[in-house]
């Protein structure tokens, strides 16, 4: 059970099946590109609030990498 878990948290294995489809997923967006009228373009979806700095990262298998090319904006990075 053990070694299942600490597989799990260093686990980079993706789900191609997921690729293309739409879904709903309720997270925390941590910034990783943005422009000027804070528009990010990629950031990682977390699990909980304050995900980064200074708190401990959530495990890889709990945060999704997001790259869209659209981008989202929003009123505050902060």
């Amino acid at each position: 059970m053990a070694d299942r878990y600490q597989h799990a948290l260093a686990s980079t294995n993706i789900k191609p099946e997921m690729d293309g489809r739409t879904l709903s997923i309720s997270g925390f967006i941590v910034p990783l590109e943005f422009d000027d009228q804070q528009v990010i373009t990629e950031f990682f979806l977390v699990p909980y609030f304050g995900a980064c700095l200074p708190m401990p990262p959530p495990a890889p298998n709990q945060k999704i990498q997001v790259k869209y090319a659209k981008g989202v904006e929003i009123d505050a990075l902060y």
